[in-house]
């Protein structure tokens, strides 16, 4: 379950101007227009304008990393530059405007999963 938690992390953008930071619990919604900036130096922070810190776990900090640069998180870097550019940055939205839930859909599928391996274990067990 914790397996497919963490292979479904990613960052992804719409239409409507906002970015998805999926993490294994939950999911932060962050206006295009609300990022400052975006570092990939050490693993991807997402720097919103009152200074709040948003990082992903699908391009986190690590050993090995450090040592190829983060080239995964430069790219990703990259990408939502670019993707932010396509935005009109009229007033900067705030902090309020980033919204966090639970990651519901992500969170059902592992149980059912979890489920099914568990039983399909329990029914070999007892033939």
């Amino acid at each position: 379950m914790s397996f497919y938690l963490l292979a479904t992390c990613m960052i992804v953008g719409d239409r409507t101007g906002h970015i998805d930071v999926i993490g294994p619990l939950l999911v932060r919604r962050i206006p295009a227009t609300a990022i400052a900036d975006v570092d990939s130096s050490q693993g991807l922070r997402i720097t919103l304008h009152s200074g709040r810190t948003i990082r992903s776990v699908a391009h986190g900090q690590s050993l090995l990393g450090d040592w190829a640069k983060y080239p995964r998180s430069a790219r990703a870097a990259a990408r939502i530059a670019e993707f932010r550019s396509r935005f009109p940055d009229p007033a900067a939205e705030d902090e309020a405007s980033v919204v966090t839930h639970l990651r519901v859909a992500g969170l059902t599928v592992a149980l059912a999963l979890g489920a099914l391996l568990l039983a399909g274990t329990f029914v070999i067990n007892h033939l």
